[in-house]
């Protein structure tokens, strides 16, 4: 007997596993993880599908995880620190604390996916990412079956980065949050700036730059229950600024942004850019299209396979760095086998 996951990512492609788990508590959890140690079972841990490409089959055991909600674990004059559950709807949580008259999740509004597949490619979006305000993780040991708590240094996070993304030891139960009491919005990104100048909001409330990336997100990428896609197919890559100098000069208004890393001399470009000028906005191959609005992004255009997208995706690459001698990463994991 085997179990489709078709319904289970946004991609809509199809993929087939042994067993499907849904678990919705830490207890469920522990148990699932606990059984497939001690049956010596291949185990895939799935949230909400919204950043995962699915090859045909996946051997084993998928656990869903299903548990849900958040409550104020600490409380101060400046901060809030919140424990998150890790299937809470992300969206429905950055909302949901701006009710509650908690800031910093309101650049992250509209991101697909559960709480606790935030960290661990560190989502970001319009200059807000989450590793700046996780304060810890809680997490299974998948080699133990224990349970264990990291706190910010611990996880590691860079640019899409986290420890968790390549090491597969751990499992994530929930999240804790650092949140402002106070309103300190973050406007510095090009769009939401813009934005809200058009708008003439010159001192924007928090509710209202969530307001505006959310209406940027809808105007620039599609709905995945709609059209079927995982946001952000690949990473800006990060260069040095000697390559980026060069681009430069074949490239009028290259786009360059700073970013933090241990070595100096290195920038970001934005690959959507790099992806446009290459030709491919609006273009289709083999069911899987670029979106016109956002070359980042692939969407359905009537396959069912997860390796169709990565043929389209490989093309991309393979013509970026051939024209411009800059190699892009995808930003969604590759699960299964064909």
């Amino acid at each position: 007997m085997s179990f489709s996951l078709k319904t289970m990512n946004t991609l809509g492609v199809e993929c087939e596993v042994d067993e499907l788990v849904e678990a919705f508590s830490v207890a469920d959890i522990t148990h699932a993880v606990r059984r497939t140690l001690d049956q010596q079972l291949p185990l895939t841990v799935l949230g909400g599908g919204s950043n995962v490409i699915f090859r045909r089959r996946i051997r084993g055991v998928v656990l869903r995880l299903r548990n849900c909600g958040w409550q104020v674990e600490t409380l101060s004059a400046e901060h809030a620190h919140i424990r998150v559950d890790a299937g809470t709807n992300w969206h429905e949580l950055t909302q949901q604390t701006l009710k509650g008259g908690l800031s910093g999740l309101e650049n992250l509004s509209l991101i697909p996916g559960t709480a606790g597949a935030a960290p661990i490619q560190n989502i970001g979006a319009y200059g807000v990412e989450v590793g700046d305000r996780v304060e810890r993780v809680d997490v299974l040991d998948l080699t133990s079956g224990e349970r264990a708590r990291l706190d910010h240094a611990e996880c590691r996070f860079r640019y899409r980065h986290s420890r968790f993304k390549f090491d597969s030891r751990y499992l994530i139960l929930g999240l804790v949050l650092r949140l402002d009491r106070a309103e300190h919005p973050v406007t510095t990104y090009p769009d939401v700036a813009q934005a809200l100048a058009h708008q003439g909001i010159l001192r924007p409330r928090s509710q209202q730059v969530a307001q505006t990336v959310m209406s940027i997100r809808r105007n620039k990428l599609p709905a995945p229950e709609v059209i079927g896609n995982v946001g952000s197919f690949f990473k800006n890559p990060i260069v040095t600024r000697e390559t980026a100098e060069v681009l430069a000069e074949r490239i009028r208004d290259l786009r360059q942004f700073p970013v933090d890393l241990p070595a100096t001399g290195h920038v970001k470009l934005a690959a959507a850019q790099l992806i446009d000028l290459a030709g491919w906005k609006g273009r289709e191959q083999g069911g899987v299209g670029v979106w016109p609005s956002q070359p980042l992004v692939l969407v359905n255009r009537g396959t069912t396979s997860g390796s169709a997208f990565l043929a389209m995706a490989n093309a991309i690459q393979t013509d970026v760095e051939h024209r411009f001698g800059v190699a892009l990463e995808l930003e969604p994991v590759v699960l299964g086998y064909d």
